[in-house]
């Protein structure tokens, strides 16, 4: 008889363990998703103010924002103090909410939206605001890419891993964030190659590169629908 009870007791011991155990792992992965539902839902409404802020600078200017230079070509306007004077955002506000070592870039350089001296207006856009990326999520690197948080298309390369494609995972758990010149954002959930990321980074038309077809075909999700109707 007490052998029986000692088993039974021990058997107790090692269930209810198992249960806490159990209860306690559903609880990490219940704080974790709703920890990581935040920071999406915060980085999201980050997306949303880069958006109002690119659109309200094209309404008040006409024009899509530029990197401003003076008259001997000397750039003298970061894209940083457009978005703070628009958003109240400074640089550490630029900075995706699941990962500190991630940042919301603009892409610029020629054969982008955003040029060096020369602002675009939507019908120099030849392949469609649609289709064409103006931020994107990205890690903060060093140098001057850390400094300005500006990706030039022709940095690209960067980015790309060994296959030559851009990874959908490395800086968000949920996606690689980006925002189209129309103001929508999306997340990237498959890796998309070289000639894509360009096509979509560029202004140029006659690229065969469609946002609606990389979300028909699982490339990219929307995170929400643009709102922006440009017409000057």
């Amino acid at each position: 008889m007490q052998n029986s009870r000692r088993t039974f007791t021990r058997s107790l011991i090692l269930v209810v363990g198992l249960i806490a155990c159990s209860l306690f792992g559903l609880l990490v992965n219940a704080v974790y998703n709703v920890h990581e539902a935040g920071c999406e839902s915060s980085c999201v409404g980050k997306f949303s103010q880069l958006s109002l802020a690119w659109r309200n600078f094209y309404d008040l200017n006409w024009r899509f924002l530029s990197i401003e230079c003076n008259e001997y070509g000397d750039k003298t306007l970061s894209w940083l103090k457009v978005v703070e004077a628009v958003t109240g955002f400074d640089r550490e506000k630029l900075t995706c909410p699941s990962n500190n070592g991630v940042a919301y870039f603009v892409v610029t350089g020629p054969g982008a939206v955003v040029q060096d001296c020369y602002s675009l207006t939507e019908k120099d856009v030849e392949d469609g605001i649609e289709n064409t990326v103006v931020f994107l999520e990205a890690a903060t690197g060093t140098g001057n890419r850390q400094k300005t948080l500006q990706l030039r298309i022709a940095d690209i390369g960067e980015l790309l891993d060994k296959n030559q494609s851009l990874p959908a995972d490395d800086v968000h758990p949920l996606g690689r964030g980006m925002l189209f010149a129309d103001g929508t954002m999306c997340r990237q959930v498959k890796p998309l190659s070289k000639q894509q990321v360009q096509a979509l980074m560029t202004a140029a038309g006659h690229e065969d590169v469609k946002r609606t077809d990389l979300v028909a075909e699982g490339f990219l999700t929307i995170k929400f629908p643009h709102t922006l109707d440009f017409e000057h």
